[in-house]
């Protein structure tokens, strides 16, 4: 008989610290079994073995077969080398018995007077020589050196011979022709597009209860795709409510804040009649702050970019709003210049001179502002709608507070792309933003485009009962499949692996009516379930 009895190292710096981390029952039984599979692992013997222990999680643990909520060194050192010793004695020659704890059992008893006594006067017991702070990084792969299967790199000395595997054979041309996957069909795209300074969403004196709901009906009775909402001054937040998807990047100390408000029930475009509708998971923030809200938009059909933006207003200093215009212009770069990019801001700023690209309207004002929002539409090749003849009325969509002087400072900006699919540019006149002094800019579009409508594949009904599918079955399959060697490119690994699970369930879980073939499985599990 041969035993040893050690204290839990707990310093970090030990040679002898496996990872334990606090006091407890629980890491000392895993330092325990720890302990005894390296030891086990030292003996050069191919004879089978059994650990046996009082915990049933720690033995479980060791074995593979219970997980742990936190993994933690100690955790990954032990079942590393459980995994070794599996790997040198072969899985079928390794055994795990439970021992109740405290129930007579004579041996499980020595282990715990021998614990206790030597926590009383040690019995100096060796430990084996190794620096664990050397090889504990090292310990969840030892079972490579043991296991001898064509998967795995080769151990050459100094570390393992890992390199690329082989490259796919290239495809091979089908027997039969196939059919395209994708047909070419006309779609006709249309989008209402708003922008809305409310001032505020819920804080006074401009917010109020239900004030949220009330423009949210508003969306949906005038069926806008897309509402751009400044000065929101609300939280950072994310809902779908009556299937308006809002997005609101958050504000500052209770000012600023911008959203995105998506009606989903509202088409944006339709094919051969059918209704196109967003969905959530077409939508993504690539940047928030409390003046910018950046999305991509990632449809079957179409794709491109939204931006809600608040621009400082005049009262503050010119260097401060050039540097939000500089820092603006910069985070936009991320889009490409193919991807259409629509733009719902307060810009504060007037628009500013024709120039036949930006501004097509003559004798318009300009402020102190206007230079940076231009400079802005040029890096961006963007367009004002509301200075183009498809404007229809004022394009004024703010009064100052005498209520005597107009002007335009709320914009919709359009990239290049829309050019031809601006349809009506307008004020929003039915729209009610409970705002005293903004009013709504609206933008409808509509164009047509061709895209790829793919054809739907044709289900095949599986040739196994998936009811009859256990873990019993799974597991079976997966221990009687043979991997393919490590060189073998990644395309025929899958490809095995696919052939070799399905012929397995067809073999273990044949439908109701088809001819059993030979098992693909032990035969007497083949032979239970024949019975069953």
């Amino acid at each position: 008989m041969g035993w040893s009895s050690q204290a839990v190292h707990y310093e970090e710096s030990s040679n002898m610290h496996i990872g334990a981390s606090r006091l407890g029952a629980d890491m000392a039984e895993k330092e325990g079994l720890a302990w005894a599979a390296l030891w086990r692992l030292s003996q050069n013997w191919s004879i089978a073995t059994c650990f046996r222990s009082d915990s049933r999680t720690a033995l479980g643990q060791a074995e593979g077969t219970v997980g742990t909520t936190q993994v933690d060194e100690i955790f990954g050192f032990m079942r590393g080398v459980f995994q070794a010793v599996e790997s040198a004695l072969e899985p079928h020659n390794v055994a795990y018995s439970h021992v109740p704890g405290h129930a007579g059992e004579v041996w499980n008893e020595l282990c715990d007077w021998l614990a206790k006594e030597e926590r009383r006067s040690s019995f100096y017991c060796p430990r084996p020589t190794l620096d664990v702070q050397k090889w504990k990084r090292a310990m969840g792969h030892i079972w490579m050196l043991f296991n001898q299967h064509d998967d795995l790199p080769a151990f050459c000395g100094v570390g393992f011979h890992a390199p690329p595997p082989s490259l796919p054979s290239g495809a091979t041309a089908p027997l039969l022709p196939s059919k395209p996957q994708h047909r070419h069909r006309k779609l006709v795209f249309t989008m209402s597009v708003c922008s809305a300074n409310v001032q505020s969403l819920s804080s006074g004196p401009h917010g109020h209860a239900g004030k949220i709901a009330y423009l949210r009906q508003q969306v949906r009775a005038l069926h806008f795709n897309f509402l751009g909402i400044q000065e929101a001054k609300t939280q950072e937040t994310c809902t779908y409510v009556d299937q308006v998807y809002r997005l609101a990047s958050g504000c500052e100390r209770h000012q600023q804040g911008v959203e995105l408000w998506i009606n989903m029930a509202q088409p944006y475009g339709h094919l051969n009649g059918k209704p196109c509708y967003f969905e959530k998971g077409d939508f993504q923030i690539t940047l928030k702050d409390p003046r910018i809200l950046m999305v991509r938009v990632d449809t079957q059909f179409w794709n491109g970019w939204i931006v809600v933006a608040y621009a400082p207003q005049s009262g503050i200093s010119r260097g401060e709003r050039a540097d939000w215009w500089q820092h603006f212009a910069e985070v936009t770069q991320s889009r490409r210049e193919h991807e259409p990019l629509i733009v719902l801001i307060d810009a504060n700023a007037a628009p500013g001179d024709f120039d036949g690209k930006a501004v097509y309207k003559r004798d318009l004002a300009t402020s102190s502002s206007t230079e940076f929002m231009r400079e802005f539409a040029e890096a961006h090749d963007l367009f004002l709608p509301c200075t183009t003849s498809a404007h229809v009325g004022d394009i004024c969509t703010w009064t100052d507070p005498s209520g005597t002087h107009s002007y335009c400072i709320d914009y919709i900006m359009l990239s290049r792309h829309f050019a031809e699919a601006c349809k009506t540019s307008q004020i929003a006149e039915e729209f009610d933003n409970a705002s005293s002094d903004h009013v709504a800019p609206l933008v409808e579009l509509e164009w047509t485009a061709t895209v790829q409508v793919h054809r739907p594949k044709k289900q095949r009904s599986p040739a196994y009962d998936a009811t009859q599918i256990s873990a019993t079955v799974v597991a079976d399959i997966l221990q009687n499949y043979t991997p393919a060697a490590w060189h073998t490119d990644i395309e025929s690994q899958v490809d095995n692996l696919n052939e070799a699970i399905l012929h397995g369930l067809c073999q273990a879980c044949p439908k109701s009516g088809t001819q059993a073939k030979k098992p693909y499985m032990s035969e007497e599990l083949w032979q239970l379930r024949q019975h069953k």
